[in-house]
């Protein structure tokens, strides 16, 4: 399997990077650790309790903080839009068409894939 890194972490809509709605937070710790190679950098109870992980140049945090999962959604820049997919397919996910998107002017061959618990994430690379 190819390597690739996450070199980026961007909003899409009103949703922070920082704190993406989950409803167990060691449910989806094992999720993202097994499908998508994030380790736990920092835990915290308060305000809500939150997990921030963590993968190359990435953080995100995970909250229990009783927002709606299937609103959520962030951009990951990957190394390797190639490599993101295949590692996606190979452990069981099934990532959506890949595509080109125009944003700002610049090209990226992107897709998307949500986790357990509805966040939906679109992955790519500039092209």
């Amino acid at each position: 399997m190819a390597s690739y890194t996450y070199n980026g972490v961007f909003p899409i809509g009103d949703t922070k990077p920082l704190d993406m709605p989950v409803a167990d937070l060691d449910k989806a710790i094992a999720w993202y650790d097994k499908m998508m190679g994030f380790t736990v950098k920092e835990r915290k109870e308060s305000p809500v309790p939150t997990v921030i992980l963590k993968r190359d140049k990435v953080e995100i945090g995970l909250a229990l903080n009783g927002e709606d999962p299937e609103q959520a959604s962030c951009y990951f820049n990957v190394s390797s839009t190639d490599a993101a997919y295949a590692d996606m397919e190979a452990k069981g996910l099934k990532p959506g068409n890949r595509r080109i998107d125009d944003h700002g002017g610049k090209k990226y061959d992107v897709f998307f894939i949500r986790d357990e618990d509805g966040i939906c994430y679109c992955l790519g690379s500039q092209v």
